[in-house]
């Protein structure tokens, strides 16, 4: 199954409601890569470059492209069903390119799996959930408007509410106390400060606020001071952005700290990785929140399958980011039903792209024929 073709597709849809802003940057546009990757035995495997965090640059930008071309050339003439050799082949990346590897990695992994006609779940470990169950996102407004809309979110099944923290410290702890006013005992609430807090400030948040129902996400941008805020204060914290690599997972089940991890496989360079990761802390007991940097039906299904994998309350919650964008490209894929997210029924990622209604790609790479290792 040699890789005898790649495309790349610009993903620009526009967020709804105009956008986002995080201690990262702000975006209005999703920007993000379909790569398409097309074998000598005629099947065709997806994957998508998410970008990380914050602004992004154009996906039609030409110097950005002409580096895309140079990490995607060495796949061509490559064994699709060996991810890791392939995405080996591509080479030492620049930094913050994880997420091309991400996107090559799971093309692999789809290709592998509609060669074996089963989902991706079954692939990599078996399946031990029919769905997954979906965060809902309070974003940050006033304390009135975050209490109506974790309460609205609640109403629909939501056991995981998500919120945006980031601004003084008692504006945050107001829309925090209100958004706990606001549901039922049984909710899990997740205020994110996407790491945009010193030590010293996530302290005084964390240490005004005690509730069984809160898990502080990402509070601080390091992987040392997230610890050392959790052992100062004893706070259930979730780790996301920090978790840069496996080592970083291998150090939280060591370290005993963590209440839960986020998963994102563009940080970690696609399905392999993030196989070994979650296992890690599913073995360690470590509660798992996986989703991915925004990201539209390929991103989605992929974060999808790999959740499909936990079981029992060890599955904190995932996400249908699609439902930000106007847009998709597959009408196959991720069947969301809220509060919760079902994979789609063909094998691979079960998506089917109709990459003619994204435009001409971006990218087109063709094998020679050329004798590759």
């Amino acid at each position: 199954m040699r890789i005898t073709g790649v495309r790349a597709y610009a993903l620009p849809f526009a967020f709804t409601g105009g956008g986002y802003r995080t201690s990262y940057g702000a975006r209005t546009h999703l920007n993000n890569l379909l790569i398409e990757l097309r074998t000598d035995s005629g099947s065709v495997g997806y994957g998508e470059v998410a970008r990380l965090t914050g602004k992004s640059v154009e996906p039609t930008d030409k110097d950005f492209v002409s580096r895309l071309r140079v990490m995607l050339e060495p796949v061509l003439g490559r064994d699709a069903s060996a991810p890791d050799l392939v995405v080996t082949a591509m080479g030492p990346l620049p930094e913050g390119f994880t997420n091309v590897a991400a996107a090559v990695d799971t093309a692999c992994w789809d290709l592998k799996a509609k060669q074996g006609g089963v989902p991706l779940c079954d692939l990599i470990g078996g399946r031990r959930r029919d769905s997954i169950p979906c965060y809902h996102s309070v974003g940050q407004n006033s304390p009135e408007r975050m209490a109506a809309a974790a309460a609205g979110g609640a109403s629909a099944g939501h056991r995981v509410l998500q919120m945006k923290v980031g601004d003084s410290i008692d504006a945050d702890c107001a829309r925090v106390q209100a958004v706990l006013d606001a549901v039922p005992e049984d909710t899990i609430v997740l205020p994110d400060a996407n790491g945009g807090w010193d030590i010293a400030t996530a302290s005084s948040v964390v240490c005004q606020i005690t509730d069984p129902r809160l898990m502080w996400e990402e509070p601080c941008s390091t992987y040392a001071e997230n610890r050392a805020l959790a052992e100062k204060t004893g706070a259930g914290l979730v780790l996301d952005q920090c978790m840069k690599g496996l080592g970083e997972y291998e150090q939280a089940c060591r370290d005993g700290f963590a209440a839960g991890c986020g998963l994102k496989p563009a940080f970690q360079g696609g399905i392999s990785n993030s196989v070994a990761a979650r296992n890690l802390c599913v073995e360690s007991g470590i509660a798992l929140k996986i989703d991915d940097s925004w990201g539209a039906d390929a991103t989605t299904a992929a974060a999808l399958h790999l959740a499909l994998g936990v079981a029992g309350d060890l599955l904190l919650c995932g996400v249908d980011m699609r439902i930000y964008f106007d847009r998709r490209y597959a009408e196959d894929g991720p069947d969301y039903r809220p509060p919760d997210l079902y994979p789609g029924a063909g094998p691979g990622l079960g998506i089917t792209p109709d990459t003619a209604g994204l435009g001409p790609p971006v990218l087109e790479l063709v094998w020679s024929g050329a004798q590759t290792g």
